[in-house]
């Protein structure tokens, strides 16, 4: 929920509470018996309607264009300050009452924060520990015999465009300076080379059952990329050791793991997936995560932002909270950075702590939870 439907929703309330216990008051204090037995005729009521049609209609925009200077005269100094005084109050009134709603409906959302980060982190140790068993279980056994030479050499590759369906994709060091592939399954995968960027595509065929084909693909050690982009669908992709300027890496409704990732800049995009990304070392992270979970653990140097709409984010940085000024916007979610929680309805708010990194987090629905080692 963006800054103007807030403002929108927060003035409707202001409305609706002015309206409300203007009518609430009158009526309570027979303000209707009152107006049924008055005599319309009376002068008060002529003097009423002459208001009506001046001051009052002026006061809530209303254009009367039948006004004469004997009908706007006839409506006293004093009257008018009276009206402005009840106007201002009952304003006052309701925006007081308005916010008082509003932080009652935040409050228990401020004090359920705690739990929401428990829950979080318990998610994450959850996702850590699938991926573990997974590596464990099913991709580091009966790899397959051969070398997998693609006759691909390093000199040749600058950049790594990898996308892959249901699979299983594990990038692993090759022993010599040439690329390699190893597949188990029945799958077709195409590995080649255009213009200096080494494409690895394929289990994307849903007619056939490809999730528990398993895919090795070996880089030689050392090698650095200036870009790479990785994109799962509803597999598998366990990134041992990767470094490059920039990395993309996008999760569909499928996981993406590393041990370690070194890099300049790092983007990383979730749907309804998972993401477990350890050892990371980047200068500038942008983070997206939609329906889907995401626990990243290192080091960022200079830039971090954090979008998260219903999902769950967890960040582990090996920094200090101070290594970074806050940009920080809550909806109906819950950011917890440090030791502080920021629940629903914090909205734009700046921690300036006179540092040279930046930290935006922004969450709907979802939660963020930043914990720093240092």
């Amino acid at each position: 929920m963006k800054k103007f439907t807030k403002i929108c929703l927060i003035t409707s309330v202001v409305l609706v509470l002015l309206g409300g216990t203007i009518c609430i008051l009158g009526a309570i204090s027979g303000g209707w018996r009152m107006i049924y037995g008055m005599d319309r005729s009376s002068a008060l009521w002529r003097f009423v309607r002459r208001v009506e049609n001046s001051y009052v209609a002026e006061r809530l925009g209303y254009m009367t264009y039948d006004m004469t200077d004997e009908i706007v005269h006839d409506v006293t100094k004093d009257i008018k300050d009276e009206i402005d005084d009840a106007w201002d109050d009952a304003w006052d009134d309701a925006w007081d009452d308005a916010w008082d709603d509003a932080w009652d409906d935040a409050e228990p959302s401020l004090r359920n924060t705690s739990d929401d980060m428990n829950a979080i982190k318990e998610e994450m140790e959850h996702a850590r520990d699938d991926m573990g068993s997974i590596m464990e279980n099913e991709l580091m056994k009966d790899i397959p015999q051969g070398d997998g030479d693609t006759g691909i050499a390093s000199s040749q590759v600058q950049n790594m465009d990898i996308e892959i369906g249901g699979a299983a994709l594990c990038l692993m060091e090759s022993e010599n300076d040439n690329f390699a592939l190893k597949i188990d399954g029945k799958e077709k995968y195409s590995c080649y080379v255009s213009k200096g960027t080494l494409h690895l595509e394929g289990g994307k065929n849903h007619l056939t059952d490809n999730n528990r084909e398993r895919v090795y693909f070996y880089i030689p050690k050392g090698k650095t990329f200036d870009e790479v982009e990785i994109d799962v669908g509803g597999g598998i992709i366990y990134i041992g050791e990767l470094d490059a300027q920039k990395v993309d890496l996008t999760a569909g409704a499928g996981i993406i793991s590393s041990q370690r990732i070194g890099c300049h800049e790092l983007d990383v995009e979730v749907g309804a997936g998972e993401v477990v990304l350890d050892g990371i070392t980047a200068d500038k992270m942008d983070l997206n995560v939609g329906m889907g979970v995401a626990y990243v653990q290192g080091g960022i140097g200079r830039e971090i932002d954090a979008e998260c709409g219903m999902g769950s984010i967890e960040m582990e940085l090996d920094n200090e909270e101070t290594d970074f000024n806050y940009e920080i916007e809550c909806s109906a979610g819950a950011i917890m950075l440090g030791s502080k929680a920021y629940g629903a309805l914090a909205d734009d708010i700046y921690v300036n702590n006179r540092a040279s990194g930046k930290c935006t987090l922004e969450c709907s629905m979802g939660n963020i939870d930043v914990i720093f080692a240092k």
